[in-house]
Parts: C-alpha cells; structure tokens; sequence
C-alpha cells in the first residue's frame, strides 16, 4: 500500500468527505497536444472543486498552452458531483512503452524501446502520489492512454497483454483498491508505421473483457493533426467527455 499522511482536508471520518481522485498516465496521447487557442471559454467551463497536479507540481487547468483530455474530463466529471473535491494527477511521458512503465522495471528491457535513460515510470507515479499524500482520498480511477510505441516495436506489441494485466493488477495492489476502475483509450496509429497495431488493440479488447472494471474507450473516429498519430484539440475533448461519461456511468464520480 501506498503510504501517506493524507491530503488536507482528507481526515474527515465519511466517504463523501474525501476527495475524489482521478490518476492520468500513459504517454503522448495523454500528455496532450490540444491548443488552449482552439477551446471557446464560454463552453469549456472548469469548476471550482477541481485541482489539477501534473507531477506533483500544482497546474492551472486552462492556464496553460497546451491540454490533453483532463480538459473536458475535469468540467464533466467535477459538475457531476459538485459537492466533492476532484483532484487530477496526471504523470504521461511521450513515447514511453509499458517495458518503461513495467512494476518490475528492468533497465536492459527498457532498451529495446530506446527509453531506459527514463527510469522506473511505475515507480515516479507511486512517488509522486505517496508525495502528495494521497492515501486518504478516494482513488476513483486510473485513466490509461498508451501503447502506440508497443505497437512500433513488434516484440513490445507480443507482450503487451500480459504487460497491462500486470500494470492494472499492480495499480489495484499499491492504491489498495482490488476493484479500481481502469479506462484505456484504445491505440489507432497508422499500422503502415505500426505494425503491432493490431496486436496491441487485440491485447486492449482482451483485457477489457476479462478483468473486472476495465473500460476500453472508443478512439476510432476522433479526430488528429496531420501526423494521422496525435489527438487535435477537438479530438482531446472528445476523449476527455468520453473519459468522463464512462466515470460517471460506473459511479466513479458521484
């Protein structure tokens, strides 16, 4: 288990006292390359009860040049349970593998996706909300958007189904929540530059139907810049709102 001294505001002795947070990681999809230029404030509205933490470094939502889906996941998610605390902690590196995400982290297997100089990814999530202190909140999901650089490497891609599984069971292990809700975004790069593409979706859908509250998010028809690879700022929304609705359909933000 995570250990933690508990977030402010975190001691009171009822559920609905406790804040409700989301974990956000995975890689560049994740991370975001929505324009803030291209969000029209007056539909795009985040509440009050939201926080936002990229690493462990307190973040303005909309403050920023750039997004990813916690945009519209954040306004969703916080007006459907206005009366709690949201908190949003997203660590997402670009163009990292789940051999760099692994529990059992091991440098020489982060090699062959070009990404040890990295480090343990698994390990700086746990830190970074043992840092925060967040063991007395109500951890109410890990949302998941990642595998594109699996399915770039054919041997990542072949080991990518038992790698989530491990990852969700460790999650569910460290946050000691056996049930926690895990939402993926399904991976849709250009299978000409891909060629475990299909693996990897394989592997998503698998899991999806064979572990309890697992949730594979539909990503087919959202829209891209021209890399054909990367979400535009309408297509982050999207993905953000669909985050979110699958949340609030299990009764993960109440």
């Amino acid at each position: 288990m995570i250990s933690g001294l508990g977030l402010v505001g975190c001691a009171a002795s009822t559920v609905d006292d406790r804040p409700v947070v989301l974990v956000l990681a995975g890689q560049s999809n994740m991370v975001g390359h929505g324009r803030m230029e291209d969000v029209d404030e007056r539909v795009i509205t985040i509440p009050p009860n939201v926080t936002l933490f990229i690493g462990s470094k307190l973040t303005s939502i909309t403050g920023r040049s750039s997004f990813g889906p916690e945009l519209t996941l954040a306004e969703e998610c916080a007006s459907a349970a206005p009366a709690r605390e949201l908190v949003l902690v997203k660590y997402a590196i670009g163009a990292t593998s789940l051999f760099d995400w692994a529990p059992d982290w091991d440098a020489m297997r982060a090699t062959i996706t070009g990404n040890s100089h990295r480090g343990a990814l698994y390990q700086q999530l746990m830190a970074v909300i043992e840092e925060l202190s967040l063991t007395g909140a109500d951890i109410a999901g890990v949302l998941w958007m990642q595998g594109e650089r699996d399915a770039k490497i054919e041997e990542a891609g072949n080991e990518y189904y038992e790698n989530i599984k491990d990852l969700i069971h460790a999650f569910r292990k460290d946050l000691n929540r056996e049930d926690l809700p895990f939402l993926m975004g399904k991976i849709n790069p250009p299978p000409e530059r891909y060629p475990a593409r299909d693996t990897v979706r394989l592997a998503q859908f698998r899991i999806a139907e064979e572990l309890p509250n697992v949730y594979l998010i539909e990503t087919d028809d959202l829209s891209k810049w021209d890399d054909a690879l990367h979400y535009d700022s309408e297509g982050l929304m999207e993905l953000g709102r669909r985050f979110a609705r699958t949340l609030i359909a299990a009764e993960s933000c109440r």
